[in-house]
């Protein structure tokens, strides 16, 4: 990096031909391909952004598992970033799980969110649930938006006439005993 903060392209290039063999540079190169990821995705080391480019750099990094680089491609394979061509749900639901499975908190929410809210065909009620629940024990209350985001939506569902009956077969699932607890 120039004293600015401007990346250079040949100080660039001549960082990512340095091998961070020894322990103590592994966080130097976490941090180094990090800066080289959002370098590639803006256009910084190139006429123009290449998402193919950062997509590679985050795949390697989450291959490892380095859970920011898993998230972000989760991000990129929702179509954020300007990637709407790259945009997979399965493959961005896949991530969030390997981030949850890891343990990252940061991935709950967003993970509990798509299960409920998300591409129809990945849709599991309970799971998305239990990870907004994980998510409110780790007091990351931001869950109680995606809850509230889906119950909003189940309420609209309720409301239209061709989808009446189906959410009420819903609700009285969801709740078990019947719908005069189910409905205020």
């Amino acid at each position: 990096l120039a004293p600015g903060g401007v990346m250079e392209q040949q100080d660039c290039r001549v960082a990512t031909n340095h091998r961070f063999d020894e322990p103590e540079d592994r966080a130097h190169a976490r941090r180094f391909h990090s800066l080289e990821r959002q370098a590639h995705l803006r256009g910084l080391l190139s006429e123009k952004p290449d998402f193919d480019k950062a997509a590679e750099w985050w795949n390697k990094a989450s291959e490892a598992g380095d859970t920011p680089s898993i998230l972000l491609l989760a991000r990129f394979y929702e179509g954020a970033f300007g990637s709407k061509d790259k945009a997979d749900a399965k493959r961005s639901l896949e991530l969030y799980r390997k981030a949850a499975g890891l343990g990252d908190e940061n991935s709950f929410i967003p993970l509990g969110s798509r299960l409920l809210n998300g591409d129809e065909k990945f849709r599991d009620e309970k799971e998305g649930r239990d990870w907004l629940g994980k998510a409110i024990e780790k007091k990351q209350f931001a869950a109680y938006l995606a809850l509230g985001d889906f119950e909003a939506v189940l309420q609209r569902r309720i409301r239209q006439p061709q989808q009446h009956v189906a959410g009420l077969d819903r609700l009285v699932r969801l709740h078990g005993d019947g719908l005069d607890h189910a409905v205020d």
